[in-house]
């Protein structure tokens, strides 16, 4: 389910963030993009040859609890009324707060 807010119920938006999610991921073991993600084309790939799969299920059960975490800069989080990825776009690079969020659990459902 996606959960879109049109005109003043955007604000509402606010109290969903607060909520349980749930996150699917897949990963280029190696690559790197400028964004961090997919969106953008690969700038290097190293070798992971010697990540094997009981190694990689060790780091990612590790990822569970409380943590703090950075926004990325291709985030819609707002710095001085501007979206972070806007201003990524334009080559900026600017401070942003860490939060504490709680994972409940990770896990490798393919390898």
């Amino acid at each position: 389910m996606l959960v879109v807010g049109v005109g003043k119920a955007t604000r509402l938006l606010r109290f969903l963030l607060e909520g349980a999610k749930e996150y699917r991921v897949e990963a280029v073991l190696g690559a790197r993009t400028a964004t961090g993600d997919s969106c953008s084309p690969e700038e290097a790939r190293g070798d992971a040859s010697f990540l094997s799969q009981v190694r990689v299920e060790q780091a990612v059960a590790s990822l569970t609890g409380a943590l703090e975490q950075v926004a990325p800069m291709t985030s819609a989080l707002k710095f001085g009324g501007q979206p972070l990825y806007l201003l990524a776009r334009r080559g900026r690079q600017v401070p942003r707060p860490t939060r504490r969020v709680t994972v409940f659990s990770a896990r490798v459902v393919e390898f």
